[in-house]
């Protein structure tokens, strides 16, 4: 089993980070002291909890956790857990959490085979996604559950679960005598990029790498924790960064570095879309009056009188998607419509 995998919290004093979400006043912790909690979406990056929080609220609840992935999950398998889930309330008196995992790949009409269940509380449902529920879940769906947004992990809390996997014994890698440098401990936090499975599969990788001393301890450096390279500084940052032959939109407001040369700032969330949806919805413009600029065209060559201006003279169509534009439609049709709590 990966280190990921063992080192994974077993109850709520050993999740890491969220304290908005699972802290000891948080409204979820409240709503399990009293023995309850609504249907969720879980939104927020890889590696953050949501799969572990979906467990830990099952256990809070004393309720079966039954697990899907909508990657490889259809609405036979959801109608067998359901029923599954009936038996058990009917037979046992237990609740059941359904956990889908990456809910966004289920279609339209997978996710409303789901609201039934949910409405008539034969389940409490968890979904977990990385993109915003306002644009992959139904709205149907999205009314009958609580959005949960999960951030990405901050140094500090990287620190801990790093720590912690280093010296656990039953679970973690004390067995194997390894020593992090501060060198290396820094340069794996910089890596991971605030994703927790990230940190521990490379932390487990490079400690099985490391050659054991005389004294049989593995010494984990610096050089053994860059295995993939550094991460990109946006994609640390939780922003949106240059897509591959997509330059990002010049930005007046956005300064310049050193050299003086122009630094357009990074794109963020609801100004990423507001723009996107904007240059859509200018460029549907532009094609509505380029069509019927054309259709003028045609009449003037088969002698319409010069189609519909006098004199067979025709008005000139403003431009109405600019530069900016066409960069907006290019970032929407590679990134789609995504976007991530922090952005």
């Amino acid at each position: 089993m990966p280190l990921a995998a063992r080192m994974r919290p077993r109850d709520f004093g050993e999740f890491v980070g969220q304290a908005g979400v699972v802290g000891e006043q948080s409204v979820l912790r409240r709503a399990l002291s009293r023995g309850d909690a609504p249907s969720l979406i879980l939104w927020g990056p890889p590696g953050t909890g949501k799969t572990t929080l979906g467990r830990l609220i099952a256990s809070a609840l004393r309720a079966r956790f039954s697990a899907l992935s909508a990657v490889t999950s259809g609405v036979a398998d959801l109608r067998r857990e359901v029923e599954e889930a009936q038996r058990a309330l009917r037979q046992e008196g237990r609740r059941t959490v359904l956990f889908v995992d990456e809910l966004h790949r289920f279609s339209r009409s997978q996710q409303d085979a789901i609201l039934p269940h949910v409405e008539a509380g034969t389940v409490r449902f968890i979904g977990a996604t990385t993109e915003n529920p306002s644009f992959s879940v139904n709205n149907a769906l999205l009314s009958r559950c609580q959005v949960v947004a999960l951030s990405s992990l901050d140094d500090q809390a990287m620190g801990i679960l790093i720590d912690r996997a280093i010296a656990d014994a039953g679970r973690g890698l004390a067995r194997l005598s390894c020593r992090l440098t501060p060198e290396g401990r820094a340069a794996l936090i910089r890596h991971a990029g605030g994703d927790a499975r990230t940190a521990l599969n490379v932390l487990e990788l490079a400690a099985s790498a490391a050659a054991p001393a005389a004294d049989g301890s593995r010494e984990i450096g610096e050089g053994a924790t860059e295995i993939s390279g550094d991460v990109p500084e946006h994609a640390r940052a939780g922003v949106l960064g240059p897509v591959d032959g997509v330059p990002e939109p010049h930005d007046p407001l956005a300064g310049s570095d050193l050299a003086g040369n122009d630094r357009p700032a990074p794109l963020r969330g609801a100004d990423l879309v507001e723009q996107l949806e904007g240059a859509a919805r200018r460029a549907a413009v532009q094609r509505a009056a380029q069509g019927a600029d054309g259709a003028g065209d045609a009449r003037s060559h088969v002698g319409a009188g010069g189609g519909d201006h006098p004199g067979g003279e025709r008005r000139g169509v403003e431009p109405v998607v600019d530069g900016g534009d066409e960069v907006a439609l290019q970032r929407l049709s590679v990134l789609g419509r995504r976007r991530l709590p922090g952005q």
